[in-house]
């Protein structure tokens, strides 16, 4: 039956990390080899009316999406992911008050560098209803997986401050 499949999903556990992985090993209308590293972590659910016991259950945490590194097709550099990378540069300088330091001291927010990126990707001026929210949704999502695609490639560091993340590029990116 597995060539009847729509999706194949493959679950290792490893037990020296705890961390589990799961891999689509087959997607009927997407791509083969996206995983995710996650934790499990236990939660008390409380007692149970019926017999006083008390349960628990498993949630996801720490989830990530990773990478196949041999897939030079993940690699590989694509327009979006060009200007996103660009538009992070320019965030960055818009955000400093001193010229920007490429060692990855300088930080800005997610919404600081998507608007630097539609600046820099606007949407054509003749577009209106149905091609202009197609062309707006279209322009998100290729930022949104330009960010992923340069988080994951470790070109941009996430970081926590003051309970918001902050990006910066790695290495002057």
């Amino acid at each position: 039956m597995l060539g009847a499949a729509d999706a194949e999903l493959a679950v290792t556990y490893d037990k020296t990390a705890n961390t589990r992985m799961v891999r689509a090993s087959k997607m009927k209308d997407g791509a083969d080899g996206v995983a995710w590293v996650f934790q499990l972590t236990s939660v008390d659910l409380g007692c149970s009316l019926e017999d006083g016991e008390r349960h628990t259950s498993l949630v996801v945490t720490d989830a990530t999406r990773v990478y196949d590194r041999q897939s030079k097709a993940k690699r590989t550099w694509t327009p979006h992911r060009t200007n996103a990378r660009d538009a992070l540069r320019l965030a960055l300088e818009a955000s400093s008050t001193r010229p920007v330091d490429w060692e990855g001291t300088e930080s800005c927010s997610l919404d600081a560098w998507r608007t630097a990126y539609f600046d820099l990707v606007p949407l054509g001026e003749s577009l209106q209803g149905v091609e202009l929210r197609q062309a707006t949704n279209t322009r998100s999502r290729n930022f949104a997986n330009a960010v992923e695609w340069l988080t994951a490639e470790k070109l941009v560091r996430v970081e926590k401050k003051n309970s918001r993340s902050e990006y910066s590029l790695v290495d002057g990116g």
